[in-house]
């Protein structure tokens, strides 16, 4: 009975034993018993994208009595990743650490270009003054096809429109997505002549490069500007941004509608004419357009005296080229009963530009009006009458 008491409480105390090495010794970390060097790190075996920098943060820790001076040696892999173990930007190779105090390092790599789709094992030492291996710590790699987008740039309102001569405002948000702050270039393909300011959002700095924080977005106000004698259509902007060798792009439009002018005159520039009452008298205007854009179904009214007759030929023009002219033909005929004098025509050219933009233009147009030469030889004819009959009245009227 004693003898199974005795093998029950040693059971006990092995339990007891184990599950508190257990707990001293976590999964991922590795130690000699007898030397109290214990390495660990929270995340052992991680899966990253290719071409991705790896960090492993590792603490040491020396649980014995003693003080120890250790070796820290990548004993596998490595090579070729450039892997080394870092604090505060230096390598560090060899480590002093007191009783029951621990120090922290970074195991630093990155897979080279070659490196395939596949599981890859390290394996970090720390080797004592004897040159035994006190402690060791393995850390497991998997790689990925998939490649983590460093940077990346996105715009709400990729495509705009405007006038000639007009800028075009854009606003595009650059996110981070690395794993430390960066300095991000910004660059712009743009047609020949067009001019890309770059400013911070809520910023009037004009700038080629901004700060991101990491896991970040930075807000960027695009002004791009046409030159002034552009020709309607769509262009395309590319906003790209930079960073190491992250880089990404976004495609802006830009859509310049032309400008709608019109101008109304007469071939010499002069604004007055001659007619005479119940004929028709013929006065050429020209009719320009000044502005970038076609302009379609030109038609065309006057303001006039009452009972007076305004037409045109040709009565509509279908489409008026920019920078083109065309002559056009006022027909006017005066009231019969207006009398010679000056009379006022307005007429008035009206077109549109694409589907809802017009263009008009106005002039004021001086009519002298004179009577037909007929009623001229008749108000002659009747003077002569008039002046015969006093003369021949005055004559009789002198015999007596």
């Amino acid at each position: 009975m004693s003898r199974r008491l005795k093998s029950g409480r040693l059971s006990l105390a092995a339990i007891l034993a184990v599950s508190f090495l257990w707990l001293l010794f976590p999964i991922g970390a590795f130690a000699d018993e007898s030397s109290g060097i214990i390495m660990s790190t929270p995340f052992p075996s991680v899966v990253a994208d290719k071409g991705k920098q790896l960090t492993f943060p590792i603490e040491i820790v020396n649980k014995g009595q003693v003080w120890q001076q250790l070796d820290l040696q990548i004993a596998d892999g490595g090579a070729s990743w450039g892997a080394a173990l870092i604090d505060r930007g230096l390598q560090v190779r060899k480590v002093i650490l007191a009783p029951g105090k621990s120090q922290s390092v970074d195991f630093q790599a990155k897979p080279p270009t070659e490196a395939q789709a596949q599981s890859y094992e390290f394996r970090v030492q720390a080797v004592g003054q004897s040159g035994g291996v006190l402690s060791q710590l393995q850390l497991d790699v998997t790689l990925q096809d998939k490649v983590t987008k460093g940077l990346e740039m996105t715009s709400q309102y990729p495509s705009l429109s405007g006038q000639v001569g007009n800028a075009f405002s854009y606003n595009v948000n650059v996110t981070n997505n690395a794993d430390q702050d960066r300095d991000v270039n910004l660059s712009a393909t743009a047609p020949q002549g067009w001019q890309v300011n770059f400013k911070p959002a809520y910023d009037t700095k004009l700038v080629s490069t901004i700060r991101v924080k990491t896991a970040s977005t930075q807000g960027v106000d695009i002004e791009v500007t046409p030159p002034q004698r552009t020709e309607p259509g769509e262009y395309n902007v590319t906003i790209q941004a930079t960073s190491g060798t992250d880089r990404t792009q976004v495609a802006l439009k830009a859509v310049v509608n032309g400008t709608s002018k019109l101008a109304v005159s007469t071939p010499s520039g002069d604004l007055s004419a001659k007619a005479t009452v119940d004929s028709v008298s013929k006065v050429a205007i020209t009719v320009r357009n000044t502005g970038t854009a076609p302009l379609q179904r030109v038609s065309f009214s006057s303001s006039k005296p009452d009972q007076w007759e305004v037409t045109f030929d040709p009565a509509t023009i279908d489409e008026l080229p920019a920078g083109q002219a065309k002559e056009v033909g006022v027909l006017l005929k005066p009231s019969s009963k207006a009398l010679a004098g000056d009379y006022m025509v307005t007429v008035t050219a009206s077109a549109q530009q694409g589907s809802n933009q017009s263009a008009s233009d106005s002039k004021d147009l001086r009519v002298m009006v004179d009577t037909p030469t007929v009623w001229g030889w008749v108000a002659v004819a009747i003077i002569v009458v008039v002046l015969g009959g006093l003369a021949g009245l005055i004559g009789r009227l002198s015999r007596r």
